[in-house]
């Protein structure tokens, strides 16, 4: 029987024993010409060509007009928010 997935430990990740990501501190600035700071993630395995991941839009279409026109949508579990989402499928490349 299935069970609900439930996040068992969290910890601090260091840069080195990250995997797929380092921590950033991105500054920029505003349409006003004031200095902002940001924290952000940045993805460690993208490809020189800068993408390296995919999200699809999904529509089925009736030959018949069975139905009206849809939308494919995943719900799956997320552990770092503890709860399910609703998302468009989407993945990794490479």
């Amino acid at each position: 029987m299935p069970q609900e997935p439930q996040v068992l430990s969290k910890e601090d990740l260091s840069n080195d024993q990250a995997k797929w990501v380092s921590l950033k501190k991105l500054t920029w600035k505003d349409q006003e010409g004031k200095e902002r700071t940001w924290e952000m993630a940045e993805r460690t395995t993208r490809s020189k060509g800068g993408i390296d991941a995919v999200a699809i839009l999904a529509l089925l279409e009736s030959e018949k007009q069975d139905f009206k026109t849809s939308t494919v949508i995943i719900e799956q579990y997320r552990p770092p928010i503890g709860k399910y989402v609703v998302e468009l499928p989407a993945g990794v490349l490479g």
